[in-house]
Parts: C-alpha cells; structure tokens; sequence
C-alpha cells in the first residue's frame, strides 16, 4: 500500500510478522492502539518506511534482531514504562538514528553490539532488571557516562570496548550485585575516578585505564577480599586508602603504577603480603 501514511495497530493484533510495511514507502506514523496484546515483532516490520518514532507497548515480549533494520530514520524508540520486554536481541538498534535510549526496568539481558554510533545517552529504568553488561555494549557510541543498575552481577571484559566513556557509576553502591571486575573491563574507557561498589570481592589485574587518576572504596563496608597482581597496571593513580576487608595484597599488586602513598584503614583485616 505504497499510498499509506499513518496507521494504528488495533489492540487485537498479537504479532506483526516479517516485512509487514515493506512496500509503505510513505508510511511516516505508526502507533499502537491503547491496551495492545501484541507481545512479538518480527524481522524488519517497518523496513523501507519513513517511521521516525517508535513507542512500544507494554505488552511486547520479543523483539527479533532485525526488526528495526534499514531504519535510518528511525530516531527515537520508547518503550511503555510497564514493559514485559526481557531480552534486547544484537545490533537490535544499530540501523537506527536514536541518540537517547531508556532501557526497560524488565531488561534483564542485552546482547551484543546493540546501539548505533549515534546514541549519546543510556540510561536504566528504576528498579532495573539487568544482570550484565555484555561484550561490545557502549562500542562506536558518543555515550559518555553511565550509572550501572544495582541488579548488575556481572560486566563482560569487552563491555566498553572502543567506547567514550569518561564517567562511570554504580547505582546505590551498597546494594549492588557486582561482585567481580575481570581483566580489561574498564581499560578501553577514558575515565579518571571510580568508586568500587561495597559488594565486590576481587579485582583482576589490569582492569583500568591510563587515564585513572583515582580510585575507592566505603573503607568499612567494603567486601573486597584480595588485590590482585597488576590491579593498578599503567594508572596514574598516586595515593589508595585499602579498606580493612582486604585480607591479602598479591605479589606485583602495585607494579607498574605510579603510588607513592599507600594507607590502611583502620581495623585493617590484612593477614597476607605475599612475597616479590
């Protein structure tokens, strides 16, 4: 229907199937009548159309990988605040033009390399879901800044490969899930200053950037257990306060730094410096 400019998807339709509005090519507006039941949307649904604006109803459960490809268009999607949505498939938005992006409080998995070069801003819904950051999350976007959800158990060591972070954040540190920082996590960003949340028990070796000029910890409610060898590997951090939690200091764990004052906090639980 090559004629079609606007449509409004009645709440009756459950799944919009590949290529739906293939041949719309003036199809500028589409949205979803109130209380939709449409909980799936298939590969390329609005390919070929002049949609510039999504907003997804809550009902929606899956989302294919291709469904917003050859969508350069595209510049916003939103998702309704009581999204079912679980999973954001890869490259999900890479066709896009979107700049923002809200990811639903029912995300609780993101895959691989899903956002456009384009996208400046990510942020979380309260009360997020989300139990990781994968590989190649923020790769090639103008994101800047990020707060990490709680919820976050574990970050891929690639998570921030080739990407413009400069700020990181972990929401409500005293309650979050993360309980590990793996090799490479954080040396692809250009940050300068991070504060480890309480519930991390390990640090593993060259996990920053140059650019780290500082970093710390809640010296009494830390968890943090041992420091690794190399954990501050080509920093320019100069001065750590190491929180009583810490049991032992690995071999080499300051090689290749620039500290120069090291302090324990008091009632320090330290029991082990290994040799070398």
């Amino acid at each position: 229907i090559s004629s079609l400019e606007s449509i409004v998807i009645p709440s009756s339709v459950k799944t919009i199937s590949d290529e739906a509005f293939l041949d719309c090519a003036n199809l500028s507006s589409l949205t979803f009548a109130e209380n939709s039941s449409c909980t799936a949307i298939l590969e390329r649904f609005v390919s070929g159309t002049q949609v510039t604006s999504l907003l997804i109803p809550a009902s929606v459960m899956s989302i294919a990988s291709g469904a917003f490809d050859g969508l350069e268009n595209l510049s916003s999607i939103q998702f309704a605040t009581d999204s079912k949505l679980a999973y954001i498939e890869d490259f999900l938005f890479l066709d896009t033009q979107i700049t923002e992006f809200v990811v639903p409080a029912s995300v609780e998995l993101i895959g691989t390399n899903p956002f456009p070069e384009t996208l400046e801003t990510l942020t979380f819904a309260e009360n997020s879901k989300l139990t990781a950051l994968s590989d190649y999350l923020f790769t090639n976007t103008l994101v800047a800044s990020i707060t990490i959800p709680g919820s976050v158990s574990s970050i891929n060591s690639l998570a921030f490969y080739q990407s413009n972070i400069t700020s990181i954040s972990f929401e409500n540190s005293g309650v979050s899930e993360l309980t590990s920082i793996k090799s490479g996590t954080f040396v692809d960003t250009k940050i300068t200053s991070i504060a480890i949340p309480d519930s991390v028990l390990t640090i593993e070796g060259n996990s920053f950037p140059e650019t780290l000029e500082s970093i710390s910890f809640d010296l009494d409610n830390s968890n943090l257990q041992t420091l690794s060898s190399l954990f501050l590997a080509n920093t320019k951090v100069k001065a750590i306060t190491i929180p009583k939690s810490v049991t032992t200091i690995s071999v080499g764990a300051f090689q290749e730094t620039l500290v120069e004052t090291i302090t324990f906090a008091d009632n320090s639980l330290l029991e082990t410096i290994d040799d070398g």
